[in-house]
């Protein structure tokens, strides 16, 4: 689940599974499973267990994704190669 503010550009992820690397102006970090991470232009990126892994899964569930592909700036190749699958 991935999680972005849009008055501050706070970022938050919560990995329920798999693994993931994130690099942010303020370093890189790797997250395996039931791991979580914030950050802010303010603080230093950081790595947390995941305490309530239902809680999360629940919400990423219920709440469907939101895109808007022409917000995506893709490049026509960009968009060759997503094809319908970005509309």
């Amino acid at each position: 689940m991935l999680e972005v503010a849009e008055t501050n550009s706070a970022l938050h992820l919560a990995l329920i599974d798999g693994r993931v690397g994130l690099e942010t102006s303020a370093g890189t970090i790797a997250l395996e499973k039931a791991k979580t991470s914030n950050y802010s232009p303010v603080n230093l990126l950081t790595k947390t267990a995941l305490i309530n892994i239902p809680a999360n899964l629940q919400w990423a569930l219920y709440y469907p994704a939101v895109l808007n592909p022409d917000e995506l700036n893709l490049s026509p190749d960009d968009q060759r190669a997503f094809g319908r699958s970005a509309r």
